[in-house]
């Protein structure tokens, strides 16, 4: 009989290596970014629709007019707390001529002002009532869904919209925290290293060559601004260009312009709902609400592309490459795909950046172009990752990398691929290339 196998809740320790299980580590992960998300929605919600919303309505739906007060007077609370209240008589401005409505007013239109705040005190209640003697008349605020919900006074909460920044920050962590779940299920701490940003090697001693390598060519990049990274197939192993910043600038984005999108949208769902729609808040609302749809729908293509695709890794026999030099290329690109096509090329290109007025423009231009790796309709199936070498021979009579202020000759490995019921992608894997022999890793 087969005894089941236990579930470690801790790591495992062989040699100089520990082991566990990187599934449950991210899935507990998810699960604590999921509450933290959960957390922040929850109070958000809370504040736009108790504090924000009706004090965006008084400021901008709210319809002013005159006022008099016919009595007052003083409401206790639980704990020792008071509150005031003045009955108005008032008119409609838009049916000035028609009966005065009589209502019982809250000084401010956040009840928690005036039930249970810590400053009002039955003695501020009552210096505050002094300032409203019967017959008196003054400037108030009617709701025009409700005219009989009035306001003697126009304020901001400026505490709460600032609370505001709690839940968002709530928001942002359990989001990005979800995205790198998505980003990193299912990928091994190998393949994550290929997805580790360039000059994260910061421990990794930077040879003597190099160094003179450098001294000797200061307008060719260093090689160690890319990474220092061995690889598993060749010697090194090559940083991606783009990082995942692009898709988590992108989310932060996505998620506050929809934040302020349906903000507005319960606003006009509002006043459509009681019959009094705002078409010039219509006509603002449908464009942002374009705008966010589209970023939500590039925000899925990049998760789409970083989660689904899986990582692309290129590895070369050595690096820096040198003019002339002939080496060798490895790839790998993990996955659970239909691939139509996939291709490798070595390009160069040379970026301009100049001014023109006071715009700065910058120009690409592809120079160099040589096909690699060119592989057609093949399957990738989920830990079976597809794998290719090639002879990469870096022309003789090419610009080396070089890098001053306005002008750049870059060079790098593209990966393109085209998939079936998938978004297209292609990433780029930038290395240096030294006049001469650089590193002598020819083959």
């Amino acid at each position: 009989m087969q005894l089941a196998r236990p579930i470690r809740f801790y790591g495992k320790k062989r040699g100089d290596r520990r082991t566990g299980s990187n599934q449950q580590g991210r899935f507990w992960l998810g699960l604590l970014s999921a509450a933290c998300l959960l957390a922040g929605i929850i109070p958000l919600v809370y504040i736009l629709v108790v504090f924000a919303i009706p004090e965006w309505r008084v400021h901008h739906r709210f319809v002013h007019t005159k006022a008099r007060v016919l009595d007052s007077r003083i409401v206790e609370w639980t704990n020792d707390r008071f509150s005031p209240e003045i009955q108005l008589e008032y008119h409609l401005a838009s049916r000035p001529d028609d009966a005065p409505l009589t209502a019982w007013s809250e000084y401010e239109i956040i009840p928690v002002h005036s039930r249970g705040g810590q400053h009002w005190e039955r003695a501020y209640v009552e210096e505050l009532l002094s300032e409203f003697p019967t017959g008196s008349e003054h400037d108030s605020w009617y709701d025009p869904r409700r005219p009989e919900r009035i306001v003697l006074k126009q304020a901001y909460t400026w505490s709460a919209w600032l609370m505001l920044l709690l839940p968002v920050a709530f928001i942002t962590i359990g989001g990005g925290g979800l995205i790198l779940v998505l980003l990193t299920w299912g990928k091994s701490t190998e393949r994550l290293s290929a997805q580790r940003p360039p000059g994260m090697d910061i421990l990794q001693p930077k040879s003597q060559a190099r160094g003179n390598l450098l001294a000797q060519f200061p307008f060719v990049p260093n090689p160690d601004e890319l990474g220092d990274s061995p690889g598993t197939l060749l010697t090194h192993r090559l940083p991606p260009a783009k990082a995942e910043w692009r898709l988590f600038a992108a989310a932060a984005f996505c998620l506050f312009w929809n934040s302020l999108v349906a903000f507005f949208v319960t606003i006009l769902i509002q006043d459509f709902r009681e019959g009094e729609p705002d078409w010039w808040m219509l006509a603002f609302v449908i464009p942002s609400l374009s705008v966010g749809l589209a970023a939500l729908a590039y925000v899925g293509r990049l998760v789409l592309i970083a989660g689904g695709v899986g990582p692309t890794i290129v590895e070369v026999s050595d690096h820096p490459l040198a003019l002339g030099g002939e080496y060798e290329l490895a790839l790998s690109q993990t996955g659970r795909l239909h691939i139509e096509s996939l291709d490798v090329r070595l390009v160069c290109e040379e970026v301009a950046t100049f001014q023109q007025g006071t715009n700065s423009r910058t120009t690409v231009r592809r120079v160099y172009e040589q096909l690699l790796i060119s592989e057609q309709s093949f399957e990738i199936h989920h830990g079976l990752p597809f794998e290719a070498r090639a002879r990469l021979q870096v022309p003789a009579a090419a610009m080396h990398s070089f890098q001053a202020i306005h002008n750049r000759v870059e060079w790098k490995i593209i990966v393109r691929g085209a998939i079936q019921r998938w978004p297209d992608f292609e990433r780029g894997f930038p290395l240096v290339i030294c006049p001469g022999a650089a590193t002598g890793g020819n083959l």
